[in-house]
C-alpha cells in the first residue's frame, strides 16, 4: 500500500477541495477499519474544563476553536476568522481554564492532532467538537514567502501556506516549546 503524503499535494488540490465542498459540510467519514488511528482519543486526557493534553507530546489543547464557547462539554457558536497577526494576538486574550500562557501552534504540533482515519473533518470530534473542515493557522512562517504562513486544512488534513491577510480558523495550544 502506498501511503500518500498529504503535504505535498495539499496546494495543489485543497481548492478544488473547497468548491466541491460547496461551503456545507458533509457528515464526517472515519475509517478505523482500514486506517490505524493517527490521534485517537486514548492519547488525550480529558480535564473537563473545555481542554485536553496529549499525553505523546505533552501538549495542552483548547478543546474549541478561537470564536466558540466550551459549554455543557461541547463547543457551541461559529469558530472566527482572523489574519495570522489576529491569530497570533489571539493567545493575548483572557485566562481560559485557569492558565494564561496559551499560544498559536507550529505547523507541526497542529499537525499532530490530525486524524488521518477520518476527514470532513480530520479531527476526533469527540476530542475537538465542532471543528469545522476550514483552514487553522499555525505560527509557523513561510521561509520561502514572507506574506505567507503554514496552514492546515482539516478538511482532510493536509497542510501548505497561505497568505498572512486571509482569514482563517485558530486552535490554541499551550505548553512544549
Amino acid at each position: 500500500m502506498v501511503k500518500v503524503n498529504r503535504r505535498l499535494w495539499f496546494p495543489l488540490v485543497w481548492p478544488l477541495l473547497a468548491i466541491s465542498a460547496g461551503g456545507t459540510l458533509a457528515d464526517q467519514v472515519c475509517k478505523y477499519d482500514s486506517i490505524p488511528a493517527t490521534a485517537s482519543a486514548s492519547r488525550f486526557t480529558d480535564h473537563g474544563d473545555g481542554t485536553v493534553t496529549d499525553q505523546a507530546t505533552r501538549l495542552q489543547w483548547k478543546r474549541c476553536s478561537e470564536g466558540q464557547d466550551w459549554s455543557g462539554g461541547t463547543c457551541s457558536g461559529t469558530a472566527a476568522g482572523y489574519t495570522w497577526q489576529q491569530a497570533l494576538q489571539q493567545a493575548d486574550t483572557p485566562s481560559f481554564a485557569g492558565k494564561d500562557d496559551w499560544r498559536l501552534p507550529d505547523i507541526a504540533e497542529l499537525t499532530s492532532i490530525v486524524e488521518e482515519a477520518c476527514q470532513v473533518p480530520a479531527i476526533d470530534l469527540g476530542l475537538f467538537p465542532a471543528t469545522p473542515g476550514s483552514v487553522y493557522w499555525s505560527s509557523s512562517p513561510d521561509a520561502s514567502y514572507t506574506d505567507s504562513a503554514w496552514i492546515l486544512y482539516f478538511y482532510y488534513g493536509g497542510s501548505g501556506h497561505g497568505n498572512k491577510l486571509n482569514a482563517y480558523r485558530v486552535r490554541l495550544v499551550r505548553g512544549g516549546q
